[in-house]
């Protein structure tokens, strides 16, 4: 956001200061652990490669198979309960020393079950509560009491391990456990986080019991807004473990559809990754070595399914080359298994000769999302015990990954400083990875008492106006699967709350095209979802390519007095496609996120959208169009001619 930076007069990134983020992601293996190995770093460090002394302000740390400590005593209380013993080991897919446990299955089903059953609704928010508990045999008997003893013996161990780990100067702000899955994040006692911003869900994806699904897969999200100084910078960090086994790639993006589409905070009609200035996706994710499109003469037969056998040799050879001294064989070794490597095949950038330069996901899972290319061996499936000695089962794959997402214009404002794994921690069959970020920090637009999307009552004589025009989609697809076809609408939202509003031009009644203008801004526009004040076209039946020609959407977004133009222009124009519906709530079909700094970009003229990626849980799911006339008021609405004269222009001119 360079340009916009200087237009605005934005202060530096010096002038700021750095907000550093860590990444870390571990699959322990349901193995106890009391040594790091490096993956999260003595103290919070930075590393040298972060060009600056120090440390981070923020670790997010996201275990999965995170469950130990069952002991003999345990077990055989399971057996009086009948939850039996059978931790059968799952062989073909996680190695003779890991197990999915029945125990925590058949605890975690039996509270799911409860909370499908009888859930607690919030008022505020209208999130599904757990219901408390009151006896121990009414919430699932010994089994769920057992489940709890455990938990409580690996969480007191976690705690214990990290807090003497990081140091007295960290603390715990946010954390959720389901099942053998964990997400923590601890903040430097230097950083602020915002009164209220604090918020978790989850999403499972798992195990198929009726009527609910278990965490045995899924995912969690912890979102918050933390300051430095005069800044506040809203970040939400997911941690995942998805579908496993080779081939199930499409199940894997499916999963990460259900999580974004399940997890909960902040406004509904808006999904997390376009609420936040900065997500960032870490965890298990599955996505495996499919090497055969690289490499089709490793087929064989009449079906032409791979040689395991020699796929298995080849990578096992490329990983080898990886770590070798022939720097040219390392190169080329790397490369193909980036381009072999589910997720990650056929992105933007993927052939970039700047190997620390980030790569951007075409694949319709993370559409958009960015990651670095991993320059470390595989981080699956290895022989616990061991640096890298790989099974031979499975086909050595980069499960283990850290992506990010961010705010349009803010491109330049983060930077990936360190991408690594870490072969030295030895008790699971996967090697941690953690990536650290260093991040310009947002301006503070938001109060303390005006957490994102909470309503608030600004005051009513500073204002930016703005005219939305020539407005269509096209080529709408859900997100998720439906016969249905979508009857779309637009609604307008600002990533700070309370201040958008729809304003109707006032005075005398105009002639030719800017009476047409006065006319339209006046319509009233049938609620559909939300409040009345939130500014939204009306409604195309069965229509994937909706235009709403002749629609002219003016809205009002009100400046705090104190907050000045440089940091209101880091706030961001939320457009959100939506799809209506008479019995019940309207399901999102997309959100395309525009920066408020864009909109002053062209001076006199008109700010243009021309198929900007419409994208919902990840996924591209259409193109969304757009024209805007902006206009700084300090008057009241009735003082409107100048920018009505200013729309009726820029309209005659675009026609």
């Amino acid at each position: 956001m360079a340009g916009a930076d200087a237009a605005a007069g934005v202060p530096s990134s010096a002038e700021r200061g750095d907000l550093t983020v860590l990444c870390c992601t571990a699959n322990i293996g349901n193995t106890l652990f009391t040594e790091f190995g490096g993956w999260v770093p003595k103290n919070g460090a930075l590393p040298a490669s972060a060009k600056t002394e120090g440390f981070y302000d923020v670790i997010a740390v996201g275990m999965q198979e995170c469950v130990f400590g069952v002991s003999a005593e345990d077990l055989k209380d399971l057996e009086t309960e009948g939850f039996g013993k059978n931790d059968e080991e799952d062989e073909d897919e996680d190695g003779a020393r890991h197990s999915e446990s029945r125990l925590s299955v058949d605890a975690e089903a039996g509270r799911e079950r409860r909370r499908s059953s009888s859930p607690r609704v919030s008022p505020k928010s209208g999130r599904r509560r757990s219901p408390s508990p009151k006896s121990t045999k009414s919430q699932g008997g010994w089994g769920s009491l057992l489940m709890d003893r455990v938990d409580g013996k690996c969480t007191e161990h976690i705690n214990e391990v990290f807090q003497e780990h990081l140091g007295p100067d960290y603390v715990l702000t946010a954390k959720i456990r389901k099942m053998q899955m964990r997400l923590r994040v601890y903040t430097h006692k230097s950083v602020e986080v915002l009164k209220d911003s604090v918020q978790t869900s989850f999403c499972n994806t798992g195990l198929n019991m009726g009527v609910v699904r278990v965490a045995n897969k899924g995912g969690q999200i912890v979102k918050l807004t933390a300051c430095k100084g005069k800044t506040a910078t809203t970040l939400c960090f997911v941690n995942s473990h998805l579908a496993a086994h080779e081939g199930h790639a499409a199940e894997r993006d499916a999963s990460i559809h259900k999580i974004m589409d399940g997890v909960e905070v902040g406004r509904r009609q808006i999904d997390f990754s376009h609420q936040c200035d900065y997500s960032f996706w870490m965890g298990d994710m599955n996505y495996r070595t499919d090497f055969l499109p690289v490499e089709p003469g490793l087929a064989k037969g009449e079906d032409k399914k791979a040689d395991r056998a020699a796929v298995w040799a080849r990578v096992h050879s490329l990983t080898e080359d990886i770590t070798g001294a022939d720097v040219g064989k390392a190169t080329a070794a790397r490369k193909l298994l980036w381009q072999a490597d589910e997720l990650m095949r056929g992105s933007v950038g993927l052939e970039n000769p700047e190997l620390d330069a980030p790569i951007t996901l075409t694949r319709d899972a993370l559409n958009g999302w960015q990651t670095l290319r991993p320059m470390f061996r595989p981080t699956f499936k290895v022989i616990r015990d061991t640096p890298h000695d790989y099974v031979e089962k499975r086909i050595p794959s980069y499960t283990d990954k850290v992506l990010w997402t961010h705010q349009p214009g803010f491109h330049d404002r983060i930077r990936s400083h360190v991408y690594n794994s870490f072969p030295d921690f030895l008790t699971s069959d996967h090697k941690p990875v953690h990536c650290g970020f260093t991040i310009v920090p947002t301006l503070a637009p938001r109060g303390q008492a005006a957490p994102l999307f909470e309503v608030v009552s600004p005051p009513d004589d500073v204002a930016i106006k703005i005219a939305a025009f020539d407005l269509s989609c096209k080529n709408i697809v859900r997100s998720v699967e439906s016969r249905d076809v979508p009857d779309p609408y637009l609604k307008f939202y600002c990533s700070t709350a309370g201040l958008i509003d729809k304003f109707k031009p006032k005075g005398k009644e105009k002639k030719g095209l800017l009476g047409a203008l006065h006319k339209g801004a006046k319509q009233v526009v049938k609620n559909i979802t939300g409040s009345s004040s939130t500014p939204q076209t009306t409604w195309k039946k069965n229509d994937v390519n909706p235009d709403w020609e002749g629609e002219i959407k003016f809205m009002k977004l009100q400046i705090p007095p104190d907050v000045g133009m440089k940091a209101f222009c880091e706030l961001h124009l939320l457009i959100a496609c939506l799809d209506h519906d008479d019995g019940a709530a309207d399901d999102r079909l997309g959100v395309v996120s525009v920066c408020i700094a864009d909109l002053f970009a062209h001076p006199g003229g008109v700010f243009e959208l021309k198929d900007a990626p419409l994208r919902n849980n990840g996924k591209l799911c259409g193109m969304l169009s757009a024209k805007f006339v902006t206009f700084h008021s300090n008057g009241p609405d009735e003082q409107n001619k100048p920018f009505m004269d200013k729309v009726a222009a820029a309209k005659v001119m675009t026609d």
